[in-house]
């Protein structure tokens, strides 16, 4: 089996991706039936693979014995199968769903599928997660492997980690503008908000305090539980929260930004963010 390909995943492929594969060492997963239809008519004879559904989604196949009966059928050959358990899930989590991805992989296996890819997708949580919890990525790696082993699988095994490899490769650093209080409710207002860290990155910022002057954390004196809100005309521009001192003009460093923000932040009011390379 190669062991260096590119991938092609999403749910509503084009005709032009569909034909992307066959001369550019490239597999394809097909991620409904209608797909595979598609497949048999555009790629015939392909050597293709599935996606497997895991959670309550749009994504893949919840039969994965009739998918693969049904490309059989359509003389398309499944080599790969592919599924993906979320974002930052935790290591409980993580066992049911390799247990539920190598089972089903077995159910692929007895209805003719010759497979020789295994794409676990990701789902890692990043470093400073990780650290808080006191696991790593082996202990995620370990359950895979125990998984395997218990139902016989051999083959490549591909993963996904590209947020757990970039969430701390980027920090945004934001000025306090206002300091308020609403409903007995405490917020600090600052220079970023949902335009610059798009709730659709599913991420969970940690947000520190800098000396302003100094460059050093700043003293805490006088502790509270702020909101922290962006300047946009929109009540869901909330980042998270500080348990802190805090005052206008304070500038604030938010951490674990890398994992898509920059790509996603879009302009309403605002331009996007510079960026400092150190």
């Amino acid at each position: 089996a190669k062991t260096s390909f590119l991938e092609l995943n999403s749910p509503a492929k084009t005709p032009a991706e569909i034909r992307f594969p066959e001369k550019n060492n490239s597999l394809i997963h097909a991620d409904s039936f209608q797909e595979l239809d598609a497949l048999a008519k555009i790629a015939p004879k392909a050597r293709v693979g599935l996606r497997l559904n895991y959670g309550v989604n749009k994504f893949g196949f919840d039969d994965i014995y009739a998918a693969v009966e049904y490309a059989r059928v359509k003389k398309l050959e499944v080599i790969s199968l592919h599924s993906h358990p979320g974002t930052r899930i935790s290591l409980d989590k993580y066992r049911e769903y390799a247990e539920h991805y190598a089972a089903n992989a077995v159910k692929a296996l007895d209805a003719g599928a010759l497979l020789e890819y295994y794409d676990v997708g990701g789902g890692f949580p990043d470093h400073s997660t990780l650290g808080m919890q006191r696991i790593s990525w082996q202990d995620y790696f370990n359950e895979l492997k125990t998984a395997f082993a218990k139902h016989g699988l051999d083959g490549v095994l591909a993963v996904e980690p590209g947020r757990a490899l970039v969430a701390d490769a980027m920090e945004l650093e934001a000025s306090v503008r206002y300091i308020k209080q609403v409903n007995n409710v405490n917020y600090a207002i600052i220079d970023a908000g949902i335009n610059y860290l798009s709730p659709i990155t599913l991420a969970r910022y940690e947000i520190t305090k800098e000396n302003k002057t100094a460059g050093a954390i700043g003293v805490e004196k006088d502790k509270k539980q702020y909101i922290i809100a962006g300047p946009l005309l929109f009540s869901n521009d909330k980042l998270g929260f500080y348990h802190g001192d805090l005052k206008a003009g304070d500038v604030l460093r938010v951490k674990n930004v890398g994992a898509y923000c920059l790509s996603l932040a879009w302009e309403i009011s605002y331009g996007k963010p510079r960026v400092v390379v150190k």
